[in-house]
């Protein structure tokens, strides 16, 4: 409240009036020509009365009234204008300096007239001011303060809400407290379950990543290049016939683990004397891919058996009744052992043949000389007889028929025969089908694969390498058709390069080499004897011709 309401209200002689005229402090200002005739300090507000007859009447039709926001209503003609002014106003007083903000005075007018009281847009028409008595001010308010007050901004602070309001704000406090501790709660479990799952997670990545290399180690492990018997010989497992001569068995483990078998077994065969080969499978084959995928490990029985047959049994063999011949065994091996191939390794075969060749020689000479012995004696002794009829030579065998077993196996029944001497050979013969049978499917595989990529076999030994270009040279010459090693060496030691061969050629003719002389021996003597005019001039064609579908090489 301004300070000249509160001077004003505390006057015992101003009756306290409306509120209804309230203007601004800027424009409610005494003008001018009053300023001229009245001073401020000389005022007597109790002596000094205007009253309405002082005024004369001012016709509204001449001067209109004008209204501004914030002001009174006043008129615009002569001295009433500034009479009516000075009336509406209260002298002003210097007031002290006040903070910016938005302020508002209210004048209260002097005259009981409500005509002239301008009407404050603030306040309601027809209140009264309350009494003093009615007025409360704080305890702590001093004197100082009433005579020039402050108008601060208008703030909402704490101390203007209500009860009902500050007891439902603490409620809405304890509820959003319970509703942060919850969402503390949630945010901790969400954080907890998410770290649970990056967890997982990163175990599952890990774990996939461990796959996956030992995927690759056993995919790598798996297309190794096994061609070579050192690698593929530790797959295969051996089984020996426990009907086998004890000495043949002990020489034929000796031999197999040097080669480092898996495993060397004693089986019961069906069939006397069949030994029988199985292999550890780690990885199959992939058609479509072409390389070998990683299984898991199985033993598979290797499509093969080996028979092994002393000689002696197998010219019973040939020379047997029906039902006890070899054509009845060959029946009975593809009973027990169907869609294997069956190899016979006979054992001592040449050396009983030999035997009997030298059998019948010496009988022939002895029954000979029998003869002769008997011509020039007539008259022999009955015990001699007798001696001799109990030294009868057994029965002799019959080549033409081992001969024709032999052939049997081969042709009709597709048998593949090996023949040994002595039992160490059919050990070491058991030892190279162990490491053969080892490599057989890698090498078939890996064949195939060369005649598809290159179109020509490349295994060794089918290329000839050189050591260096002087070699190479020769080798080349040697490649074409009636071309020996010592005309290479011969036409190399004139012509050391083929630029200068195919220069010379081009040069000369087909006669070029016709005089060439040949090599001697690997030291290069050169002898006698000369290329020739036939090869002469198949070189010539070879190196000067430009027909592509020539076959001289």
């Amino acid at each position: 409240m301004p300070p000249e309401v509160i001077s004003l209200l505390s006057s015992p002689e101003v009756e306290p009036r409306s509120t209804s005229a309230a203007v601004n402090t800027k424009s409610s200002r005494v003008p001018p020509s009053a300023q001229k005739h009245i001073p401020n300090d000389d005022l007597d507000y109790d002596t000094f009365d205007l009253t309405a007859d002082d005024v004369p009447p001012i016709s509204a039709s001449k001067t209109p009234a004008t209204k501004e926001p914030g002001l009174g209503t006043f008129d615009l003609t002569g001295d009433s204008q500034e009479l009516k002014s000075i009336k509406g106003s209260a002298p002003p007083k210097p007031s002290p300096r006040r903070p910016l903000g938005r302020s508002q005075s209210v004048v209260i007018p002097l005259d009981d007239s409500d005509e002239d009281i301008v009407a404050d847009p603030l306040s309601d028409d027809g209140d009264d001011f309350p009494d003093i008595s009615d007025l409360r001010f704080p305890a702590n308010r001093t004197t100082s303060d009433l005579s020039g007050p402050t108008k601060r901004p208008f703030t909402k602070s704490a101390s203007t809400t209500t009860g009902a309001t500050r007891t439902k704000s603490t409620g809405g406090a304890k509820k959003t407290a319970e509703e942060r501790a919850r969402e503390r709660e949630d945010t901790a479990l969400e954080k907890k379950a998410a770290a649970e799952r990056k967890k997982q997670e990163k175990e599952r990545e890990r774990q996939q990543k461990a796959e996956e290399k030992q995927r690759a180690a056993a995919r790598a492990e798996a297309n190794k290049l096994k061609i070579r018997k050192e690698t593929a010989t530790p797959e295969m497992i051996v089984d020996l016939p426990s009907s086998l001569d004890q000495a043949a068995k002990i020489k034929a483990e000796e031999f197999l683990k040097k080669i480092d078998v898996k495993e060397i077994n004693t089986w019961t065969s069906p069939v006397d004397n069949v030994v029988r080969w199985r292999r550890v499978v780690k990885a199959r084959y992939n058609e479509e891919r072409h390389h070998y995928d990683p299984i898991p490990e199985t033993i598979e029985t290797e499509k093969f058996s080996l028979v092994i047959l002393p000689a002696a049994e197998f010219a019973k063999l040939a020379m047997g009744a029906e039902g006890h011949n070899l054509e009845a065994h060959v029946l009975k091996m593809q009973r027990h052992f169907p869609g294997h191939q069956t190899i016979y390794l006979i054992e001592g075969l040449k050396q009983l043949l030999s035997k009997n060749r030298n059998k019948r020689n010496n009988d022939f000479a002895s029954a000979v000389r029998s003869r002769l012995a008997e011509n020039e004696s007539a008259t022999a002794s009955s015990s001699r007889r007798t001696t001799s009829k109990k030294n009868d030579p057994p029965v002799a065998i019959n080549e033409s028929l081992i001969d024709t077993a032999l052939l049997q196996l081969q042709l009709l029944y597709s048998m593949q025969i090996r023949e040994t001497t002595c039992p160490q050979e059919t050990s070491h013969q058991l030892q190279l089908f162990t490491q053969q049978l080892a490599i057989a499917p890698y090498k078939r595989r890996h064949e195939d694969y060369l005649m598809k990529s290159a179109g020509f076999c490349m295994d060794s030994g089918q290329v000839r390498t050189a050591i260096g270009p002087e070699e190479a040279y020769v080798r080349m010459l040697q490649e074409v058709s009636r071309i020996t090693a010592p005309m290479a060496m011969g036409i190399a030691n004139e012509y050391p390069s083929v630029g200068r061969l195919v220069k010379a050629l081009e040069g000369g003719g087909p006669g070029t080499l016709e005089d060439v002389r040949r090599v001697i021996n690997k030291e290069g003597e050169v002898g006698e004897k000369r290329v020739g005019k036939a090869v002469s001039k198949r070189l010539w064609k070879i190196f000067t011709g430009r027909d592509e579908m020539s076959t001289e090489v």
